[in-house]
């Protein structure tokens, strides 16, 4: 162009594009970028959180899912690998097909001999003439083409709301803000690329004619560097410069809300892509890790399982029906499971320990101590009660007399003798009962400090007043930190309780029976401790964390402050109410100790003794003023000792109202909270045992002998009709 106007009227020979809001991408365009990191990321979480969680579910706790051993003993691909690339082809295609190489002979599927990964990209269905159902698969390979059979292939598919055949991916969401992120890095790195050379313009405030025109334009191109360029006037020459200015090039406004718009399309945050984001906390960053995994990545591990276990129902309907096998994964974030094997394996081997020392003759007290980890071995010492070899022999059978040959004023001497000894036991016990009691209740109370502080810094760390859910007070990992500390101390709290109590209960029995007996802390105790204790704890803790939650929702729907909520629990969670609390606690779990020490050490004696036909057991209540549950319990009767005074669930009924028996079985007491009810042990004589299956067995003779005279007039009668 000769003339300066005429490129300022028809522009240059390049046309710009028709239509920049034209979107034309394909999948390779989009695993770049941002959108290659959200894939990668989610296919990297989906692997690592199925290789850790996958589980089998079935009627045998060693089973193992044969499609789980067939991918873990692959030959062409790994375990990582197999949920990594599904996850990143169902990113991208939305749909993936896995080979299972296996016969059909008729309606009979051959077993799954192994699983091939496939390509989408190189597979098309197959359908029916109307389009409706799959009839096969078609593979598309280097130039080659292979037929697959529909039973061959397992589909899995993310779900399109606008078409059953048509695959809808995360990338098919995304691709708005991936295309305008493409573009904008486009349109960046042109800029760069053009400003190195760009070009600028020099006019004259006046349109010279062609001649003058030339010689300006020629007096320009051989202008030496450096040397000085003459203008006639004033603004007779201007320079204009075409360089853009490269911070507004870079379209930051533009990438930033495209790239928040891809990464909630991902189910990811800033934090997980690995973008440094000012005020995220750690609490924050691991509540968007728990999220990302729970609602993104589990998603996809289930969509996946669910579609093997689909077609194992479906093909081997006879192995599924019989093993109920099928494949399941556990939720990472709803508690740390390995860390709660961890502390139940630690706590069963510190009360395995405890139970060793008792029985090597160390005291009670310096036991739990050393299980505690408050002194070291070298401050056990020698035992102050080592049992002497005769001690633990079992008494000889002729030892024994028999309870009829006993003199009478041979037992009332051995009391007499006993008498004084057993007070001096009954009044260290007490304090030593005493002093396992205070205890408790401090560990208690230092627990429900420790929740009640947990609440307030959550609540202060809040951004908004919205306490939806318990976890916003309380979060279920503290909880559940909580849960097992107050467990340990309550399964050692018993442990020491049954065996001063137990042993007791024992003695008091021999003796009052004139009947040999042994307690000890058997198997069956130890797993009614171990369950116990983490029944009164879940139970406890839980009902902190909800009355937590409760008024600290309460105080938010008044619109108070952090600060006002803060005070609110201070002033509820007082420590005169806390220790109430716990003192409450402290002597409804020795009560429990107590009775249940009673029940076991009884359950022992009758058995040793061969009583369980003439034991039978009364409730008895201690208080002055007895509610009317207890009294009506009372009022019963004695009942077999092996039966429950109320099965769990059962009700007691007393004066018009329920109580629903909803924690444990009452089989010695402890019909609520600060129950001070017990039992009282009654054995028939075996006088009256003897005397009652005399009676029954002549009232079974008599009906006989009825029945016999009977038939005898009967047939007589027909012989004489005959």
């Amino acid at each position: 162009m000769t003339l300066p106007q005429e490129f300022l009227k028809y522009g240059s020979a390049n046309k710009m594009t028709s239509d920049w809001n034209e979107i034309v991408m394909n999948d390779q365009d989009h695993y770049t970028g941002y959108g290659f990191a959200a894939i990668r990321k989610r296919a990297n979480a989906v692997a690592r959180i199925a290789i850790e969680n996958i589980k089998t579910k079935g009627n045998r706790d060693d089973a193992v899912h044969p499609y789980l051993d067939i991918i873990q003993s692959s030959s062409s691909f790994s375990d990582y690998a197999f949920w990594h690339d599904i996850s990143t082809y169902l990113d991208l295609e939305g749909v993936y097909y896995l080979m299972a190489v296996r016969a059909f002979n008729g309606d009979r599927v051959g077993k799954i001999q192994e699983f091939k990964m496939l390509n989408p990209y190189q597979i098309r269905r197959v359908l029916s003439s109307d389009g409706l159902t799959v009839e096969g698969y078609v593979e598309s390979k280097s130039g080659m083409i292979r037929e697959i059979p529909k039973g061959m292939i397992i589909e899995m598919r993310e779900l399109n709301p606008f078409s059953d055949d048509i695959s809808f991916s995360m990338t098919d969401a995304a691709k708005e803000s991936q295309f305008a992120l493409k573009t904008a890095s486009d349109y960046t790195r042109g800029s760069l690329r053009n400003n190195l050379n760009a070009p600028g313009m020099l006019s004259t405030d006046v349109i010279l004619p062609e001649i003058e025109f030339r010689k300006f334009v020629n007096r320009v191109r051989n202008h030496t560097k450096g040397e000085p360029l003459f203008g006639n006037g004033s603004g007779a020459i201007s320079w204009e410069s075409m360089n853009i200015d490269l911070s507004k090039s870079a379209l930051k406004d533009v990438n930033e809300v495209n790239r928040d718009a891809l990464l909630v399309v991902a189910g990811t945050s800033k934090t997980i892509m690995g973008i440094e984001q000012s005020g995220t906390t750690r609490e924050t960053a691991k509540v968007q890790k728990d999220l990302f995994a729970e609602f993104e990545i589990l998603p996809r591990i289930q969509l996946i399982i669910d579609s093997l276990n689909q077609d194992y129902e479906n093909n081997y309907p006879v192995e599924f029906n019989t093993t109920k096998t099928s494949i399941i994964v556990d939720n990472p974030t709803s508690s740390d499971h390995e860390a709660d094997l961890k502390n139940t394996e630690v706590k069963s081997n510190q009360f395995d320990l405890y139970q060793k020392l008792i029985d090597q003759g160390y005291e009670n007290e310096l036991s739990a101590s050393y299980v505690k980890g408050e002194i070291t071995i070298d401050m056990l010492g020698k035992p102050a009660n080592a049992p002497k070899p005769e001690e633990v022999l079992p008494p000889k059978p002729e030892e024994v007399l028999p309870e009829k040959k006993q003199p009478p004023k041979e037992k009332e001497v051995k009391k007499e003798e006993l008498q004084q000894p057993d007070l001096v036991i009954n009044s260290e016990r007490e304090g030593l009962v005493q002093k396992q009691e205070g205890y408790l209740k401090n560990a208690i109370v230092n627990i429900e400090e420790q929740v009640v502080m947990a609440a307030m810094n959550r609540v202060s760390n809040k951004i908004k007043n919205e306490f939806e859910n318990e976890q916003d007070v309380v979060s279920k990992t503290e909880k559940k930190e909580y849960i097992n500390e107050l467990a340990l101390v309550l399964t050692s709290f018993y442990g020491i309780m049954m065996t001063l109590e137990g042993g007791a209960k024992m003695r008091d029995r021999v003796g009052q029976f004139s009947l040999p007996g042994d307690f000890a802390l058997n198997k069956s105790i130890v797993a009614y401790i171990k369950e116990i204790a983490g029944k009164v704890s879940d139970s406890h803790i839980n009902t902190i964390a909800n009355d937590l939650h409760t008024a600290v929702q309460k105080a938010a729907l008044k619109g108070m402050s952090q600060q006002e909520i803060i005070a609110e629990i201070k002033n509820k969670y007082s420590t005169t109410i806390i220790e109430t609390r716990a003192v409450t606690i402290a002597r409804t779990e020795t009560n429990r100790a107590f009775t249940r020490s009673q029940y076991e050490a009884d359950l022992q004696f009758i058995k040793q003794n061969k009583l369980q036909t003439r034991a039978y057991k009364r409730w008895v209540t201690r208080s002055s003023n007895p509610c009317a549950f207890c009294q009506a319990l009372a009022s019963e009767g004695d009942i077999p000792f092996s039966q429950s005074f109320r099965a769990l669930g059962d009700d007691v009924e007393a004066e018009g109202k329920t109580l629903n028996v909803n924690f444990e079985s009452l089989d010695a007491g402890n019909a609520h909270p600060n129950c001070s009810c017990t039992y009282e042990l009654v054995v028939e004589s075996e006088l009256n045992y003897l005397s009652k299956i005399s009676n029954k067995i002549n009232n079974e003779m008599l009906k006989t002998d009825k029945m016999k005279r009977e038939m005898e007039e009967y047939i007589a009668q027909l012989e004489d009709i005959l």
